[in-house]
C-alpha cells in the first residue's frame, strides 16, 4: 500500500480523487471497490485495472465522498483487501466582522 494511503488521504472539493493501488497477482485478479457495503458504480466513478495497479477515480469529489473505501482483489489462489480512507475538504468560508 502506498504510504499516502496508509493514513487518511485528503483531497479538495470539486477536484478528482485518484486512488492508485499497486498489486501483484497471477492470474490477474478481479478488482472490486466497495463503500458502505455497496459496490461502486455510476458515472461519478471510473475504475481501471492495469497489469500492476487498481485505480479508482472519483470525479468532482464532494463531502459525501468522505469515508472508507474497500478494495478487494480476488483470483483462484485467494483474496486480499485494503481499506483506503478519503477526506474531502469543503470550501473555505470567510466571515466579515461587522
Amino acid at each position: 500500500m502506498p504510504s499516502r494511503f496508509k493514513e487518511v488521504s485528503t483531497f479538495e472539493k470539486g477536484e478528482p480523487v485518484v486512488i492508485k493501488i499497486p498489486f501483484t497477482g497471477n492470474p490477474k485478479p478481479t478488482v472490486k471497490w466497495v463503500r458502505d457495503g455497496v459496490e461502486l458504480k455510476g458515472r461519478n466513478y471510473v475504475q481501471e485495472v492495469t497489469e500492476r495497479h487498481a485505480i479508482l477515480t472519483i470525479k468532482e469529489a464532494n463531502k459525501e465522498d468522505d469515508g472508507p473505501y474497500r478494495l478487494t482483489l480476488e483470483n483462484e489462489l485467494g483474496t486480499d483487501s485494503a481499506v483506503i480512507k478519503i477526506q474531502v475538504n469543503g470550501e473555505a468560508h470567510s466571515y466579515i466582522n461587522e
